[in-house]
């Protein structure tokens, strides 16, 4: 796919929600549009139930969320690299486990630890971390 230049329309992320989408999205996940196929959202697939918790006031968010999230942050910022400049990097919350669980296993001297290559093309953004 050839990398876009830029966003097709302006988005401004503070800008308040189309009240109409707004509302269609509402009906989805209460159930009042009976179309309860799951969503991909490449960190997996999920129906209104995902979805209703981001509309619920002081609920707790899931790794799944986050991730999600982080996900379509990535995307944009491939999408349409000229408007969004990467200044930096972004993570899932697995990676943070997989670093951690990889420097907690390392046996010998610390001094000693190599991280490994698939853990830094994935933070340098090489290539995607496959989860097996």
């Amino acid at each position: 796919m050839k990398k876009k230049q830029n966003p097709s329309s302006m988005f401004d992320p503070l800008a308040p929600p189309d009240e109409r989408w707004l509302d269609t999205f509402r009906k989805w996940c209460s159930g009042l549009i009976p179309n309860h196929r799951l969503r991909d959202l490449k960190s997996g697939d999920y129906g209104p139930s995902f979805f209703w918790k981001l509309l619920t006031l002081q609920e707790w968010l899931t790794d799944d969320h986050i991730d999600a999230a982080v996900h379509m942050l990535r995307r944009r910022r491939a999408d349409y690299p000229l408007r969004f400049s990467q200044k930096g990097i972004i993570l899932s919350t697995f990676v943070t486990s997989m670093i951690n669980s990889a420097w907690t296993n390392h046996k010998g001297p610390r001094r000693n630890f190599v991280w490994e290559d698939y853990i830094l093309e994935y933070c340098r953004g090489v290539h995607h971390l496959l989860i097996v």
